[in-house]
């Protein structure tokens, strides 16, 4: 082809079908080792997991401690177990939450309390007793 023939052009090289070469062939540099990689994808999912929650708090709003009081009671109530804590603690903070929103609506009928409100109620105490049993 014409420009083929032109001076000083060259096509590029076809790559050979392995991983490496399309990588040479794109002039990439592969991870030095599997820490490097490994330390790349940690912090990319931390990122998303940041990501993840600030959406969520920003479109639930913030309801305060519940992570905190349900992990915690989770733990107390199944043992070291990690198998046994995330569920019950997932389970405990939905009770929590939804505890926390039936209180609000109930109490004052015409009114509603919102439910985070209720939640920092329940779990301010509950931070300080944990605070005064950890610093002694």
């Amino acid at each position: 082809s014409k420009a083929e023939k032109r001076v000083g052009h060259h096509p590029p090289p076809v790559p050979q079908p392995g991983a490496r070469d399309w990588v040479e062939h794109c002039d990439v540099q592969p991870p030095r080792d599997k820490r490097h990689q490994r330390r790349v994808v940690t912090y990319a999912l931390l990122g998303l997991a940041a990501a993840l929650a600030g959406i969520a708090t920003a479109v639930c709003g913030i309801v305060v401690f519940v992570g905190l009081v349900a992990s915690h009671l989770a733990r107390r109530l199944t043992g070291p177990m990690n198998r046994r804590v995330l569920p019950a603690a997932a389970l405990i903070g939905a009770l929590i939450v939804a505890g926390a929103d039936l209180f609000g609506r109930t109490i004052a009928p015409p009114t509603q309390l919102p439910a985070g409100l209720i939640c920092g109620l329940i779990g301010a105490p509950f931070f300080f007793l944990l605070m005064r049993r950890h610093h002694g």
